[in-house]
């Protein structure tokens, strides 16, 4: 499976993607590299929880998933906020947990219940997280380290993914911590295909 786009998000490549569809560097706001899941010193980009701490990722139209998607990241959290938003809102939320939410591409004003997996995060520890969506079945799932932590089915609608995306922030949240080797993909991955792409961002 052929990602959308992977954002190490290391010192060296920055807020640039490495995937095949080559998609604009993403607008760093005030982020830093610093230690990431891996244990070198730069593989990841510190979030600072405030306003002007994210990243943006301009889209041209690789970054369309519109009916299914699965977003992945390994992520260090220090509080809660937006880790990947755009048609889809994934965030660390109250409650040491994850939340999913889809927006519809429409202008209809259709609102979508979001899917919430509560006590799974831990806090100022690396892991490895990731949602999907299946517009077909409205099948959405998060992921924790290999595990399902939660399930449901929602709206079966189109994603408003034809828009930019942000990182760190967005909605009036703001996330603390450090985000690792996003990875984007234009299908509901299985766990197997997630796990195979665990350590896509590393070298040994």
């Amino acid at each position: 499976m052929r990602a959308l786009a992977i954002y190490p998000l290391t010192r060296r490549t920055r807020a640039r993607d490495v995937g095949l569809y080559g998609n604009p560097a993403g607008i760093r706001g005030y982020v830093k590299p610093a230690p990431g899941p891996d244990g070198r010193p730069d593989s990841s980009h510190q979030f600072y929880g405030r306003r002007n701490s994210y990243i943006r990722f301009p889209n041209r139209g690789r970054l369309d998933a519109k009916y299914s998607i699965t977003l992945l990241a390994w992520v260090y959290p220090e509080g809660v906020g937006p880790i990947f938003k755009y048609g889809v809102d994934f965030s660390v939320c109250r409650g040491r947990g994850l939340c999913m939410r889809i927006f519809p591409r429409s202008s209809r004003n259709i609102r979508v219940r979001p899917l919430k997996a509560r006590r799974v995060i831990r806090y100022l520890k690396w892991q490895y997280v990731g949602v999907t969506y299946e517009q077909r079945t409205g099948d959405t799932i998060i992921y924790v380290d290999g595990r399902l932590v939660a399930r449901k089915r929602l709206r079966r609608i189109p994603l408003r993914t034809n828009i930019p995306a942000s990182m760190g922030a967005g909605g009036g949240r703001y996330f603390r911590g450090r985000i690792s080797c996003m990875q984007v993909y234009g299908r509901a991955l299985t766990l197997i295909q997630i796990l195979k792409r665990k350590r896509r961002c590393f070298r040994g």
